[in-house]
């Protein structure tokens, strides 16, 4: 699909863009798709409306590779995992769905704060518990669980499970419908 971006409107660009891979299961509102570093949110459409979906805005999500991005289910909440660079460690970004800004999970400081994954780590993939209590985060030789349920925990690293493969690396995550079982 070609992509449209300009400002303030669609225009058509006159190459093909490669993106990284997306989740929608949105009933209109907004979609999230990463382009480099750029979270680019786009306004879509049902399948009965007219019209083509344009970007809304565009976060820069500090220079970082997007890598996997997905919805909670009820689209309050992004999840867009970042890979590690020279300066920063792998990360999670989370991004409100009602305002489309970044949530500041460190609020003492002055530039909001992606959930930083530990040992160096880069993601390598996301999934939701369906029940809506924890991200899972695929990471090199392990899996970082994050506990998204409003409480004192919120959006804190409250496990990280090793996981043993051939090379160490865990290309995605999947949940079963009840929650209690990580593939």
């Amino acid at each position: 699909r070609q992509i449209v971006a300009g400002s303030g409107g669609p225009s058509t660009l006159t190459q093909w863009k490669s993106s990284e891979r997306i989740t929608i299961d949105n009933p209109g509102g907004y979609g999230f798709v990463g382009s480099g570093s750029e979270l680019r949110i786009l306004d879509l459409q049902l399948l009965s409306e007219s019209g083509e979906e344009q970007v809304v805005k565009i976060l820069e999500l500090d220079g970082q590779q997007i890598r996997h991005s997905l919805t909670t289910p009820d689209l309050s909440r992004a999840f867009v995992a970042v890979a590690g660079n020279e300066t920063d460690p792998g990360a999670i970004w989370v991004i409100d769905g009602v305002s489309l800004e970044k949530v500041d999970i460190l609020p003492d400081t002055d530039d909001p704060d992606p959930i930083r994954l530990p040992y160096q780590q880069s993601p390598t993939g996301l999934a939701l518990d369906p029940k809506g209590r924890y991200l899972y985060v695929a990471m090199n030789g392990a899996v970082a669980v994050i506990d998204i349920r409003p409480g004192p925990d919120l959006h804190r690293i409250v496990d990280v499970i090793p996981v043993v493969t051939p090379t160490g690396k865990i290309n995605d995550l999947a949940c079963n419908a009840d929650g209690t079982r990580l593939y």
